[in-house]
């Protein structure tokens, strides 16, 4: 008699967004990207519980993950190869399918995807004339940063007081949909690529690493933007128990030296800069509503690959 036992088959929720069955403890829908097991949950912190396939968005079924195609632009969601015309597929939840090539006229200027650099500031900020509107000048001069607190020299440069949020993302890509309470909530689930073409659209850029961590941080190397000593008022992490997007305006009191806003907490945030020599992953910086207090320093940092695109990352644009 054999003495194998069949594994037990997991128990599964449906998505609230497509309905693809999650394993009962995940929080994130691999398949198109909506929070999930809130309320299962009873707001309790969940865990994701990475399957071992992925669930196709035409038929539902389950699959290795060898046994699928994934999206060309945000790697995520996957198709059954039975279901594959070409070799060009890309996922239902992915905005340039869903754009359909319906794209502004401004941004057909834009090559998509052609290498991953962004502009960066050449230095040629006027800091006599006024900053653009939503935006603040950082001047030039040194600041301290990382841990080590590094001297770092930067031209000066201008960059967005606020995330960029769910109404402004929706002028430029007006197929974007959200909740309408979370208009003014920073936008989510965009790839690198989709925030640099969101500032070349605009006529801004990503901010660089350094850039993001002055402006975060100031020049006398604080540790929080607000000052040394961490307060869960002036951020939205987890100690705040919010647990959830916030409008980016909510915390003033958190506001780093120059006044920009959730430079600590709401959403972590793409850069312009590569994260390691390899150059494999793009830098993320600051933290999020479910990340903790030594998570919300302006030296943390960490990278993704740019095509990734996960419920947690935002971004905010420079000049």
């Amino acid at each position: 008699m054999s003495n194998i036992v069949a594994p037990r088959k997991p128990k599964m929720i449906p998505c609230p967004n497509c309905k693809a069955p999650l394993r009962i403890f995940a929080n994130y829908c691999f398949n198109c990207g909506s929070e999930a097991n809130r309320a299962e949950n009873k707001g309790h912190s969940v865990r994701l519980i990475e399957p071992n396939g992925v669930y196709c968005p035409i038929c539902g079924q389950y699959n290795d993950f060898q046994d699928t195609f994934h999206c060309k632009s945000c790697w995520e969601s996957a198709i059954c190869k039975t279901h594959m015309t070409d070799t060009t597929y890309l996922c239902p939840t992915c905005y340039r399918a869903r754009a359909n090539q319906e794209i502004t006229e401004a941004m057909q200027e834009v090559a998509f995807l052609q290498g991953e650099e962004v502009l960066v500031g050449d230095g040629s900020v006027n800091d006599t004339e006024p900053a653009p509107e939503n935006m603040v000048l950082v001047p030039a001069g040194t600041f301290l940063m990382r841990d080590d607190r590094r001297e770092v020299y930067l031209p000066s440069f201008y960059i967005d007081i606020y995330q960029v949020t769910n109404r402004a993302f929706k002028e430029f890509l007006p197929s974007h949909t959200f909740p309408p309470e979370m208009a003014d909530c920073p936008v989510v689930r965009v790839s690198w690529y989709e925030a640099r073409d969101y500032a070349l659209w605009c006529g801004k850029r990503l901010p660089t690493d350094e850039e993001w961590e002055k402006a975060a941080r100031g020049t006398a190397g604080q540790i929080l933007p607000w000052g040394n000593e961490f307060d869960p008022k002036k951020c939205n992490t987890a100690e705040g128990g919010r647990e959830m997007l916030t409008p980016v305006y909510e915390y003033p009191e958190g506001r780093s030296p120059y006044g920009c806003y959730d430079m600590a907490g709401n959403c972590v945030e793409w850069t312009a800069s590569w994260y390691d020599e390899g150059r494999n992953y793009k830098a993320i910086r600051s933290c999020c509503y479910i990340d903790y207090d030594f998570m919300a320093r302006c030296a943390n940092r960490t990278g993704f690959e740019p095509p990734h695109r996960f419920g947690l990352i935002g971004f905010r644009c420079a000049k």
